[in-house]
């Protein structure tokens, strides 16, 4: 698209982060996706166009994961991030490496392992290249800040040792040398942490007030709590993608359980806080946890039978979400065996199912309208609902609550509805006090006693 307005043109399909080579006569880029299986057939591949249209060539020609495409000064090379085969897994293998862009056997520069000795995140991906200097985004501690490195033209190996050229307490990003040699980023100050709400779940009252569990410049999502509160895993991208991580909330220690360029997805940790599942496009892997916290090897345990969605109380099965069409469907994945039991598909998609204390499974929707669902193991039903109370137009994501009274099992569990905050109108719970079709209705605020 012209720079002053006018009509665009499509150059490529599926292209990501292009960029003109110096002359302005072509263009690099690459295709594929953030979440990859590092061992699956090459997706991931770095391309040349012409600027103005015509057949893309694929450099290099023969290279497993190739992303995030650099050009050097003159036009000539390509420097870009990825690893070349799978003869060890990404993390022994990844780094920067140098082109052709006329053809030939890429080089490697040696990033990583001048990354590792920085302290930096060894999957950090190169920015831009100007004269014998490579700039790149990298977190360090709590912050992400511009870095530099050396290149050394011909053998195009990289100094040993990175420069800092930015101190921020956000995050600066997506670096570019301008044609007169100036370096223009982005700063941005984004931050999501994982916090905690004190409740009384069967009388939906607040108890106190918000509590931060995480507090770091990344973004934690995506929280699951062990049952006796005192294990925390999340997901968050403080080493620059997507990893899970383990917070012990006794003692504030924090520990990465991934460090891979695959995106990992949708932690689970079980009731005791002996394992964590999640998911990655490969499959769902587990990690056990020592009793010292530390983390064993993960293992795979199903292979293309989507997402965790959550353990039994016993902590030897998982509930799946398996996408489908035209809806999503439910599993039920017994380990250590690989293969789902049993799976059903409800009435309306995106789902979420958590089992009840005594292992029963109490099917939960996010429906605009009651519905319920039936299951061999299913002992009652339970689903969220927008009543005539709250001005919801959709329930989103309940789940069950511990109420601390001891039963045969160890404990009970109440339901607990909530409505999301983009509906405009709140939070809200609906305890169980008898029939759920028959419960009032609470709003949550951040106001103890509330």
């Amino acid at each position: 698209m012209p720079a002053l307005g006018g009509e665009s043109r499509r150059i490529a399909d599926g292209g990501q982060r292009p960029r003109f080579s110096p002359d302005g006569n072509s263009i690099a880029y690459w295709s594929g996706g953030r979440r990859r299986d590092p061992f699956a057939p090459a997706a991931d591949k770095v391309f040349v166009v012409p600027a103005t249209g015509g057949e893309p060539r694929k450099i290099p020609e023969k290279f497993h994961n190739a992303r995030y495409p650099v050009w050097s000064p003159d036009g000539k090379y390509l420097l870009f991030a990825g690893w070349p085969d799978t003869s060890a897994l990404p993390e022994q293998i990844y780094d920067w490496w140098v082109a052709p862009v006329d053809g030939g056997a890429p080089v490697k520069t040696g990033a990583a392992a001048s990354l590792r000795a920085a302290g930096l995140p060894a999957f950090a991906i190169p920015g831009s290249w100007a004269g014998n200097q490579v700039v790149f985004s990298a977190r360090l501690g709590d912050s992400t800040s511009l870095w530099q490195l050396e290149i050394t033209p011909g053998t195009w190996r990289l100094a040993a040792a990175p420069t800092r050229l930015t101190t921020t307490t956000g995050l600066d990003a997506e670096p570019f040398f301008a044609a007169d040699g100036s370096l223009v980023y982005a700063g941005l100050t984004e931050n999501a942490d994982v916090w905690s709400l004190p409740l009384d779940a069967d009388r939906g009252v607040v108890t106190g007030a918000l509590h931060p569990l995480t507090r770091s410049a990344a973004a934690d999502t995506n929280p699951t709590v062990s049952l006796d509160g005192k294990k925390l895993a999340f997901l968050s991208n403080r080493t620059g993608n997507s990893d899970v991580w383990l917070k012990d909330l006794v003692s504030g220690a924090e520990t990465a359980l991934t460090v891979t360029p695959v995106e990992e997805r949708n932690p689970q940790i079980s009731r005791d806080g002996s394992k964590v599942a999640y998911a990655v496009d490969a499959g769902i892997f587990v990690v056990s946890l020592g009793a010292d916290g530390r983390p064993g090897v993960p293992a795979k345990v199903c292979e293309g039978c989507g997402t965790p969605s959550d353990w039994t109380p016993d902590g030897k099965a998982l509930l799946l979400q398996i996408p489908s069409q035209p809806t999503a469907r439910i599993g039920w994945l017994d380990l250590p065996s690989e293969g789902t039991r049993k799976s059903f598909a409800p009435s309306r998609p995106s789902p979420a199912f958590h089992p009840t204390c005594d292992g029963s499974v109490s099917p939960v929707c996010s429906p605009a309208r009651e519905t319920k669902f039936t299951w061999p193991r299913f002992k009652g039903w339970l689903s969220a609902r927008s009543g005539s109370g709250p001005p919801s137009r959709k329930a989103a994501d309940p789940t069950f609550a511990p109420d601390g009274h001891p039963t045969a099992t160890g404990c009970t569990f109440t339901p607990v509805a909530m409505a999301p905050i983009a509906s405009g109108c709140g939070n809200w719970i609906r305890p169980r006090k008898g029939p759920w079709e028959k419960s009032r209705q609470y709003t949550i605020s951040t106001t103890p006693g509330s």
